[in-house]
């Protein structure tokens, strides 16, 4: 009844009056907001590292929108991590071997950064121990693959652009030398370390229908051929080190290293966007998964800060220090753990490729959050490194408490102590004969 009342010719009248002071103060706004922006563009604490947070956070807001149209097509997931394994990951691996010299003036920087990949190694060996529940309850599966692949870094995704950005040239040269160390474990240690430490059970290939076990079929140097080239990633180290070695860049192949440079640059959005649509976000996995990596930012922290105490390194390469030890769990890491794991016993797996993925895109996330601190802070931030640490530590252990009845309940673990993954090739598979089995469906509908 009161709606009933009102004079409609006022009402429009008053819009009208509304709309033409918005449209005289458009632009004077719009002037002010441009102003503001670049304003804003222009501060230190805004630069290209905190931009660089924005995108990333950006590029996991647009895959976790697109959450509900992955979970109608299972099969769009696996075969955008399918891209990624198969082009992506090894073009990015080609890139960064094929660029990498050795400075004998700063080897030191090298063997720190071997010395943090060990220092992950040995404590998160000793805290998952603590972390995850006793062997009987079936944690040696969650637990030998955090272990390994917490120890992992990749710096180039998730550091290089803040250490660019407020480290400079020299800067650089330093992340681009501790990565030698970096890449060298995860190249060279990481894959026989990893199948070294499967249980026999693993280590046997599954038999075929016949009953033969598939590694009798072929003879050892075909067997060794296949291994090394069966993965795109080992071509990719094998070229990118011949042309270290060569002495040649990724731009002297002219239209085909504008290509690898083009499918390398496209890891990084798809990456992010998979990490949106995928990562798991409910149940009580994820708090286990916050420990661990909280637990691996404090172990990292400490061991810089008792680094650049030990080496007095000035400010700047403090800081870069500081970036590098704050990278995120590698994808090429993943990538190598996901071969080794293909390679093995289907049905008594040594490792899950889910808990590992969830690993990587949970501490991407981590990454951005220290690391814009960091670069926010910087030199309050490199001096209390050890402060940080702590606090790191002491919210991982806090956690932890509070949770200790769910992070140790087998149930939290089951996820991950099964080969069934939606990580691998074997949704592919079984989507696909889904699919088929719809298009067999239909087809007989209309037959």
């Amino acid at each position: 009844p009161a709606a009933s009342t009102l004079d409609i010719s006022g009402l429009i009248a008053a819009r009208s009056r509304i709309l033409h002071v918005v449209l005289r103060n458009a632009s004077v706004f719009t002037t002010e907001m441009s102003s503001a922006a670049s304003l804003l563009a222009s501060l230190p604490i805004l630069g290209e590292g905190l931009q660089k947070s924005l995108c990333l956070l950006t590029y996991i807001a647009v895959g976790f929108v697109l959450r509900p149209e992955f979970k109608k097509q299972p099969l769009l997931s696996a075969g955008i991590r399918k891209l990624i394994m198969s082009a992506l990951l090894p073009c990015v691996t080609f890139k960064g071997l094929a660029g990498i010299s050795l400075n004998t003036d700063a080897l030191s920087f090298v063997y720190m950064s071997a010395a943090i990949t060990f220092w992950l190694l040995v404590s998160g060996a000793l805290a998952n121990s603590v972390f995850m529940p006793s062997s009987k309850a079936g944690s040696e599966i969650p637990w030998r693959t955090s272990t390994f692949i917490n120890a992992t870094m990749a710096p180039g995704l998730s550091s290089f652009a803040f250490i660019n950005e407020f480290g400079g040239s020299h800067g650089a040269g330093i992340a681009s030398l501790m990565d030698i160390a970096t890449k060298g474990y995860q190249l060279i240690v990481q894959p026989p370390l990893l199948r070294f430490c499967s249980p026999a059970s693993a280590r046997k290939y599954d038999a075929d229908d016949v009953g033969t076990p598939i590694s009798h079929k072929k003879s050892f140097p075909d067997r060794i051929i296949s291994a090394v080239f069966a993965d795109n990633i080992n071509v990719a180290i094998l070229a990118g080190l011949g042309m270290s070695l060569s002495g040649l860049t990724v731009s002297d192949l002219g239209f085909v290293g504008r290509a690898i440079l083009g499918l390398a640059s496209a890891q990084t959005p798809v990456l992010f966007i998979l990490i949106g649509v995928s990562v798991q976000i409910g149940g009580d996995g994820p708090i286990a998964i916050v420990v661990m990596l909280l637990w691996r930012a404090a172990s990292a922290l400490l061991f810089t800060a008792c680094a650049n105490h030990v080496l007095a390194v000035d400010k700047t390469t403090a800081l870069v220090t500081t970036l590098y030890a704050q990278a995120s769990v590698s994808m090429l890491g993943y990538g190598i753990m996901s071969g080794v794991i293909d390679a093995q016993s289907k049905t008594n797996p040594a490792m899950n490729k889910k808990l590992a993925f969830d690993l990587v895109a949970y501490s991407m996330v981590l990454t951005i959050i220290l690391n814009t601190t960091a670069c926010i802070a910087q030199e309050q931030y490199t001096d209390n490194l050890f402060l940080i640490s702590g606090c790191l530590a002491g919210c991982s252990c806090v956690l932890f408490l509070m949770k200790r009845s769910v992070i140790h309940s087998p149930a939290t673990w089951e996820q991950y102590c099964t080969s069934e993954e939606s990580t691998g090739n074997d949704l592919v598979s079984s989507a696909g004969d889904a699919a088929r089995r719809r298009r067999k469906k239909l087809v007989g509908k209309d037959q």
